[in-house]
């Protein structure tokens, strides 16, 4: 074999091991350091619309595992729970899909939102 072949052969191997090794990981499970408050600006009537807004807006602050091979994260889908306060969210960067589960809350004094307990489960 010619040594084009041979490092063809290894940098296949590796990308194939890299995505493997990836999508391997098991669910963990990451605390968001920080509450996160929804601007007036990117406020929209209604519970569920404000808290869908605030999370497609601030994803790439909340997520806080990091996306990989230079991608960003988007959100794929957002379920809020308006009796519990609750909600999941589903985000992908192109490479890998992530879920994370969240509380939220609205200030007494102006109505802003904040997202608080965003936990990474997959």
């Amino acid at each position: 074999m010619s040594n084009k072949n041979i490092l063809g052969v290894v940098v296949l191997v590796l990308v194939i091991g890299g995505i493997l090794y990836f999508n391997s990981k098991k669910a963990e499970v990451v605390v968001a350091p920080e509450v996160v408050t929804l601007t007036e600006e990117q406020m929209v009537n209604g519970t569920i619309s404000k808290v869908d807004a605030f999370i497609k807006a601030n994803i790439q602050t909340l997520a806080t595992n990091k996306p990989v091979l230079g991608g960003s994260w988007s959100v794929v889908k957002v379920d809020v729970n308006t009796e519990t306060n609750t909600g999941m969210v589903v985000y992908e960067d192109g490479h890998i899909e992530n879920k994370a589960t969240f509380s939220f809350m609205f200030d007494s004094n102006d109505g802003t939102a904040l997202i608080k307990d965003f936990v990474v489960v997959k």
